[in-house]
This record gives structure tokens, C-alpha cells and sequence, in this order.
């Protein structure tokens, strides 16, 4: 039940629960974050277009501005984001939570992997944190106690 609308700037904000969900932007602000991302690598554009389409689940779409970030702009908040939509489009196109890495096969678990380890050394803390919790548990890989161990050090370093 939507409890109230709120007009904030030119996107529409619908407050549901106490929380806030943004799936409502208009053509005019996704072109321009789309473009923010691709010119400047500006990462309030680039988490706009995050909160839109995961909310929508189009982790294909977002998958490539993830890489931009990734890859052109080395943000680590692309890493992460990449690392959340191989799990996602390998998986009927879901990310529950990190159990899913688990349920992906070994080429995606590897390319996955390749963009949380680039996060860390980007000092990414969600990077650094998530791969920390895939070690300790062993959730898609060999559990690595000593590993974990070292990631949260660097994690409280952070």
C-alpha cells in the first residue's frame, strides 16, 4: 500500500513502507544519468540507474554500465555491482542475497570473483565485505578461513 507520493526534483519518489522506491524516473534524467556514467564516470548518476534497474530487474542493462564504472572509470562501486549482475543473469535473472553465487556455474563464478578481488584492491568496502562472507562460508567456493581473515583486516583499514 503506498502510503504517499512525493514530488522530489524531476523524479518520482513513492514512499511504501517507509521506503523509498524510485523506479519511477523519467526518460529525460535515465538518458542523463546513462550519460553521466559514460562520459564522466559520475557515480550519483551511476547509483540512480542502479536503485532503477535492479528495482525493475534489468540486470542486463545495468550490467553495462556496471563495467564502465568497472572497467573505464575503476570505481569499485562498479565492481561490486558487476560482481551482483553475473550472479543475477546467471541465475533467472534474480540476486536474492549472496547464497545465490553458490547456484552459478563455474565460468560466471570466475568472472564474478575477478570483479570483487578488483573492488578490494579499489578499497570497496561492499566488495571487500562480500567476499569476505564467500570465503568464511564457503558459499560457491572452497571456504577460506585465512582469507576471510585477511579481508575483514582490510576492511576495518578501510
Amino acid at each position: 500500500m503506498i502510503s504517499s507520493v512525493k514530488e522530489v526534483s524531476d523524479t518520482l519518489a513513492i514512499f511504501e513502507n517507509n521506503k523509498i522506491s524510485d523506479t519511477v524516473i523519467n526518460n529525460k534524467n535515465l538518458e542523463e544519468f546513462k550519460r553521466e556514467v559514460v562520459t564522466v564516470g559520475d557515480l550519483y548518476s551511476f547509483n540512480r540507474l542502479a536503485i532503477h534497474y535492479e528495482e525493475n530487474k534489468n540486470y542486463k542493462e545495468l550490467y553495462e554500465y556496471a563495467l564502465i564504472m568497472a572497467d573505464k572509470y575503476n570505481k569499485g562501486d562498479g565492481c561490486s555491482q558487476v560482481f551482483i549482475c553475473i550472479v543475477a543473469m546467471n541465475n533467472k535473472n534474480l540476486y536474492r542475497d549472496i547464497l545465490d553465487f553458490a547456484k552459478i556455474d563455474e565460468k560466471a563464478k570466475s568472472d564474478a570473483l575477478k570483479y570483487l578481488e578488483k573492488g578490494v584492491r579499489l578499497n570497496d568496502i561492499n566488495s571487500a565485505s562480500m567476499l569476505q562472507e564467500i570465503y568464511r562460508n564457503g558459499i560457491g567456493v572452497k571456504k577460506d578461513i585465512k582469507k576471510a581473515d585477511e579481508l575483514k583486516k582490510k576492511i576495518e583499514e578501510m
